[in-house]
């Protein structure tokens, strides 16, 4: 497959909380992509560390932000906290435009698990997770809700929403369903990356070996060893059943990315 993207295009990739977003930006930088000088994960960062919130920014504001960032030489900026103008982004040649999604509850379920080993949410169990009024990527459509503009906030989305989605998402440059066969490999034929993820040692089993959990012991952390034997929630087909009520909206537009993947 020819590459769609154009010689010096900038990537703007949305990236969606635990779609594979992690994996593209290390793709990205292993294939010689220039992120800002500040940055976390592929977002721009401010010089005190805090994420620019680009999802904020007027129409002129993000044209301004992106012709800085491209005479900076910068060429792959990730945004995952909301929604940006994204007619400002469709509208500029100069920006070539990605995304990635899954399926909607094997999304919530890693979401969790991810929350729950890291202490970043209280909750214990999925459901209560689902329940809990902090709504950690947790919304209920959660994908329609971000390529509508909706954002995260309680408001039910309804299906002039999801029509808005679409259109948004089938104006983006490559668009990815993470899960289908081949989905990097396409990714990176149609940003013009010929390299995968480097190879490193695998420093998983090193965080949780018995060394460095002795180690953080004597340092008054115990929570790797608590960590280690915490059950991940490993979902099952009657919750999806019961949870899909939630995302009847993102099931469609999963469904409508995977057939756009395959005319492209």
């Amino acid at each position: 497959m020819l590459s769609l993207r154009k010689k010096g295009q900038l990537i703007w990739f949305q990236h969606l909380q635990k779609c594979a977003g992690s994996t593209i930006v290390k793709v990205a930088i292993n294939n010689g992509e220039r992120l800002c000088q500040n940055h976390g994960n592929g977002n721009p960062l401010t010089r005190d560390g805090r994420v620019i919130p680009l999802w904020t920014f007027s129409r002129s504001e993000l044209t301004e932000f992106i012709d800085h960032t491209i005479s900076d030489g910068v060429t792959f900026v990730a945004c995952e906290e909301g929604s940006p103008t994204f007619d400002v982004l469709f509208e500029d040649e100069r920006v070539y435009t990605i995304t990635s999604l899954r399926d909607p509850y094997e999304r919530l379920v890693s979401a969790y698990n991810f929350v729950s080993k890291r202490r970043r949410h209280p909750a214990r169990s999925l459901l209560e997770y689902i329940r809990s009024e902090d709504k950690l990527w947790s919304f209920e459509n959660y994908y329609t809700r971000l390529f509508s503009g909706v954002g995260m906030k309680e408001t039910a989305v309804d299906q002039e929403d999801f029509e808005r989605a679409v259109n948004t998402l089938n104006t983006f440059d490559a668009v990815s369903h993470v899960g289908k066969s081949g989905w990097l490999e396409q990714l990176r034929a149609e940003c013009g990356w010929s390299k995968s993820l480097a190879k490193k040692a695998n420093t998983a089993r090193h965080y949780r070996g018995s060394r460095y959990i002795a180690w953080q012991m004597l340092r008054g952390d115990f929570w790797p060893l608590v960590t280690r034997f915490t059950k991940l929630e490993k979902g099952s087909d009657a919750k999806r059943r019961v949870l899909s009520v939630l995302f009847e909206h993102d099931i469609k537009l999963v469904s409508f990315a995977y057939d756009l993947t395959k005319c492209r």
